[in-house]
């Protein structure tokens, strides 16, 4: 038999009477599911973002709607935003379950299109994004669950360089099935009260 209790509490009970003669054997199992929801970003002095991102059949870069097909590339654009600067910092990008980082494909990471200013319709690629900066990463570290980028200065000047980075990388999806990332995270090392995180993201691959 199967017995759904709603608003399960500490004191609820199931209580289980023999009627007649025999004996009665009896075997349960509780399974219970929590209502959650996905892990916002914090913003302690830097905002975090991050989307994951697929070529569409014109090889252009679009945020993933739906599902990954499995072994496709995906870009992570990652962007951070600060009002002031910053001495060594590090950025920690966990990788989702079931999908393995490929550094030997940044490269790709680095294209963006936009129209050129020759009168047609065509697409160019341009590095970097209109309004935004390299992340001037120092030294990278690939980890078993995440990537690690080292910042040793991050500037800030509202007149020139106006706090707004972004970093790319590629992953690419090697088991179907549905997760979430953990969120993307940036401290300053010595002064870890310094701080942001990414919201998380729901991940599916088919």
């Amino acid at each position: 038999a199967e017995i759904t209790l709603d608003g399960f509490n500490d004191d609820a009970k199931i209580e289980i009477q023999r009627s007649g003669r025999g004996v009665v054997y009896v075997a349960s199992q509780l399974v219970s599911y929590t209502r959650s929801t996905l892990a916002a970003g914090k913003d302690n002095g830097f905002k975090v973002t991050r989307h994951y991102q697929i070529q569409n059949e014109k090889g252009k870069w679009r945020d993933v709607i739906g599902a990954i097909p499995s072994g496709v590339r995906v870009r992570v654009d990652l962007r951070v935003e600060v009002t002031r600067p910053y001495q060594y910092l590090l950025l920690e990008d966990y990788v989702p379950s079931g999908f393995e980082a490929r550094p030997e494909d940044d490269s790709l990471a680095q294209q963006i299109e936009r129209k050129c200013d020759c009168g047609t319709d065509e697409l160019v690629v341009v590095d970097p994004p209109p309004g935004w900066n390299q992340l001037p990463v120092s030294r990278r570290e690939g980890r078993d669950n995440r990537q690690a980028w080292f910042v040793d200065y991050l500037p800030y000047n509202p007149d020139y360089q106006n706090g707004k980075y972004y970093l790319r990388y590629i992953l690419r999806p090697e088991q179907p099935g549905t997760r979430v990332a953990p969120p993307a995270r940036i401290e300053a090392m010595y002064r870890p009260d310094f701080n942001g995180h990414s919201s998380e993201t729901p991940i599916e691959v088919k």
